[in-house]
């Protein structure tokens, strides 16, 4: 990371922030250097017990993760426990996934679009689902897909899923082996059809009215189910359409994988929900529209693996705790990162030390004076000065010799330095005289100028004991 270069000639209070590691800095006349601004952090910051985001937040991981770079866990797999939910301006719920691993989508139009920036027909691209089929047990094999076609000839849907209940969808296959016999050419039925054996047709069916069959389809084969539309419909259910995947035994699992119907909480809307797992297979994710979670009692959380289960990030509707690493120039901060970064550049006061007539080093004062001075942990000290002797103090008096830690710096060996003077007033309510003091580099604060007869003289200055630069 390149060195932070601060503005030239900068003014007292100035503020700068680097924007690389998101530290802010105040430029302070005395002592004259640019110090960590600590003063309101918590402007700065999320708080690690939870806060209010007024912009985006962005997660960009540096690194290749097969769980994602965001993570969210439930607390329990309660139905009612969501791990994230997304609301509308009127707090309407659209989308959500509980704990019982199941995702709700309600909008007015879900639409699933293929990436055609990144597919060229014919093939599979837009919306399929997954799970065991009759001729291939692979929870991965395609149960209903949409398949494009290179030519004008329009898009299909297929489907290689078993047909056994009578909502159960069908598709070419089935009607060919149920039909019995063979009806060449096209057939249309102005009314309604119900067929108890086997239907095959080489050509196009068309039903005007109610289609019944009492018998199941089976695939024997790859052929897949396919829709062919002119409009803007593909397939219309006045229920709800349910997909599952089957166990090896041929049985349905205790959760569905999807179901599509109408939103318990507003029919006027449809609605899907995503059974207990959820894997994204696909590269690219295009949202078309805006998106709100609402958690609600729900937490979502990313975690590392499936294996390790470390919550990396966890949300609720009150509160999102970050687990993840923070000495990453990028890196989310919490709370406590944060105070420990500030305590680490903060400056501490030090401790204050004082003479007196009772403990002097070096004074020729003779009444009852007091010299206090501390150094903070940036080198400052702060020097307070109560002179008081009993005959008039002139020049050449000396308060104290201050001890070697609290004495300015030598240029060299010969004495000479960088020496702080200072200006000492005879009284703090009504001062008619002034005198001068002068810090050695030997520690003795010695009168180098006084103003006119007074047994007080009071004054306090700042200096660092460092080298400069």
């Amino acid at each position: 990371m390149a060195a932070f270069i601060f503005p030239n000639n900068p003014a007292n209070e100035q503020v700068v922030t680097n924007t690389e590691t998101g530290t802010q800095y105040i430029y302070q006349t005395v002592p004259g250097k640019w110090v960590v601004n600590a003063k309101n952090p918590e402007n700065s910051f999320v708080e690690l017990a939870g806060d209010t985001m007024t912009g985006a937040l962005k997660i960009h991981p540096s690194t290749v993760t097969s769980t994602g770079g965001l993570n969210i866990k439930t607390s329990t797999n309660a139905t009612n426990n969501y791990a994230f939910t997304v609301n509308n301006s009127s707090s309407q719920t659209f989308f959500y996934a509980a704990g019982d691993s199941s995702v709700k989508l309600i909008g007015k139009r879900t639409q699933v679009n293929p990436a055609l920036n990144f597919f060229s027909p014919p093939g599979i691209a837009g919306f399929e689902i997954l799970g065991p089929t009759v001729d291939n047990p692979s929870v991965l094999s395609s149960v209903l897909n949409c398949y494009y076609n290179s030519d004008s000839s329009g898009t299909q849907i297929r489907y290689f899923g078993k047909v056994v209940e009578n909502n159960d969808i069908t598709n070419k296959l089935y009607v060919d082996n149920q039909v019995a016999g063979v009806l060449s050419g096209n057939v249309t039925i102005p009314s309604n059809l119900t067929v108890q054996s086997n239907l095959s047709v080489q050509n196009t069916l068309t039903v005007s009215g109610t289609s019944t069959f009492a018998s199941s389809l089976i695939l024997n084969n790859a052929t897949p189910l396919k829709f062919n539309y002119s409009g803007s419909s593909f397939i219309d259910i006045k229920g709800a359409l349910l997909f599952y995947g089957l166990k090896a035994d041929g049985t349905r699992p205790s959760w569905e994988a999807l179901k599509i119907g109408i939103d318990p909480n507003n029919e006027n809307f449809s609605a899907m929900e995503v059974g207990k797992r959820f894997y994204w297979t696909g590269t690219y994710a295009y949202c078309v529209g805006s998106v709100r979670n609402y958690l609600n009692s729900q937490t979502y959380d990313f975690r590392d693996t499936d294996t390790a289960n470390n919550i990396v990030l966890s949300i609720t509707s009150t509160e999102a705790v970050y687990n993840g690493i923070t000495s990453n120039a990028k890196s989310l901060q919490t709370k406590a990162s944060t105070e420990a970064l500030l305590t680490s550049v903060a400056v501490t006061p030090g401790v204050k030390e004082f003479q007196n007539k009772a403990n002097n080093t070096g004074s020729t004062l003779q009444d009852f004076f007091l010299v206090e001075y501390l150094k903070n942990s940036d080198n400052v000290v702060q020097l307070m000065v109560s002179a008081k002797d009993t005959d008039n103090i002139v020049v050449g008096d000396v308060a104290c010799i201050l001890p070697a830690a609290f004495r300015p710096a030598s240029a060299d060996n010969s004495g000479n330095g960088y020496i702080p003077v200072f200006t000492l007033v005879n009284n703090g309510t009504t001062p008619t005289i002034t005198a001068q003091c002068v810090i050695k580099t030997d520690g003795s604060i010695v009168f180098i100028n006084v103003g006119g007869d007074s047994h007080n003289f009071y004054g306090q200055c700042v200096f660092t004991t460092d080298n400069p630069d």
